[in-house]
């Protein structure tokens, strides 16, 4: 989506599940089976709640008027019912008795997260164990307050909600010193439609969408792949499963090596889309993440896109090549399939 103008399909996705525990003052809804996802709210129960119900609201309607609009031959909008004719959903979004943020989800294929500023640490969503850190002479921060999100790569919503955004990403590097401050202006000055987009990438072994992990041990897969370069990504997660994840039993690289010959098939780049957008009535902040696996084997017969990517990832500094985990021998194979891909060899 890009301010609602989106360009991406509208389509199913399956509802969130919540095999996760929460922190205070949040909702975790347990779906059936496996667990696929987060869909969590801050703030139940008192005005903040309140607040975040009608921001989900916003965007549920905001979607309704939008969808018909956009693809007509898939949606359809009639006496406040919203139809999804590729799936034969039907949503009465008269009934404000229904979860917004579960409806959303069945809308669109991007995770949605939402947030909200708060001047003040009484004023904040989560102000007993986050206090704000602004200032009358800084711009607010604002939180991260409700999300649905089905493909959380390498982090844990429930960890996230209630912070301001220089929290969320104290994992990044160099993202404090570098960046926080322009960050937090960037999204307060965001209007009401003037969406921003935005893409980031990496380069993994492992192809699922759906790869929760918490904050401690993404970071101890970082030192992991640091010091075992030979292991690859997939099978270093399954010794660090997510809270109510099985953990699976993992498989020996050595019995199929990832090699610059198979590397278009055994490597994926995964690419998320997205997008900010101010909602005019509540004045929350939308933001959207569309997530993109694709075998490497893409970049064969496209030699500057793929010398582009090479030079991308000798120009990623060692901090964040180490946070992406493109680091030790399965950089070198990827680095080495770019260029062959570059030289028209593969």
């Amino acid at each position: 989506l890009e301010g609602l103008g989106g360009r991406e399909r509208g389509g199913r996705v399956r509802r969130a599940g919540g095999g996760c525990r929460g922190v205070g003052g949040e909702r975790v809804r347990e779906g059936e089976g496996e667990w696929e996802g987060e869909r969590v709210r801050e703030g139940e129960g008192d005005w903040e709640g309140a607040r975040v119900r009608e921001a989900e609201w916003e965007l549920l309607h905001m979607l309704a008027n939008f969808l018909p609009s956009r693809y007509p031959d898939i949606f359809s909008l009639s006496h406040c019912r919203l139809h999804n004719h590729a799936t034969g959903d039907s949503f009465d979004l008269s009934d404000t008795s229904q979860d917004p943020l579960e409806i959303i989800s069945q809308l669109i294929q991007e995770d949605v997260c939402l947030m909200i500023p708060c001047s003040t640490s009484s004023t904040s969503p989560s102000s007993s164990s986050h206090p704000s850190t602004s200032s009358p002479s800084t711009t607010p921060p604002l939180y991260l307050v409700s999300g649905a999100v089905l493909f959380p790569n390498g982090w844990i919503l429930p960890e996230k909600l209630g912070l301001p955004t220089a929290q969320i990403h104290g994992p990044v590097p160099l993202y404090e010193s570098t960046i926080s401050r322009a960050v937090n202006k960037f999204l307060n000055n965001l209007q009401p439609g003037s969406p921003f987009s935005r893409s980031n990438w990496t380069i993994t072994d492992d192809p699922r969408l759906f790869r929760p992990i918490s904050e401690a041990s993404y970071a101890s897969l970082v030192q992991l792949r640091a010091n075992m370069g030979e292991s690859s990504q997939q099978t270093l997660e399954q010794g660090h499963p997510a809270e109510g994840q099985a953990q699976e039993q993992p498989q020996s690289d050595e019995e199929d090596p990832i090699t610059v010959e198979n590397a278009g098939w055994k490597l994926f780049t995964r690419s998320e889309r997205e997008t900010f957008v101010r909602l005019p009535e509540t004045g929350a902040v939308l933001f959207t993440i569309r997530t993109h696996m694709k075998p490497l084997r893409v970049f064969s017969g496209r030699r500057q896109l793929a010398a582009d990517v090479a030079q991308a990832m000798d120009a990623l500094p060692s901090e964040m090549r180490r946070y992406k985990m493109i680091g030790g021998r399965l950089a070198d194979v990827a680095r080495e399939y770019l260029l062959r891909c570059s030289q028209g060899i593969v």
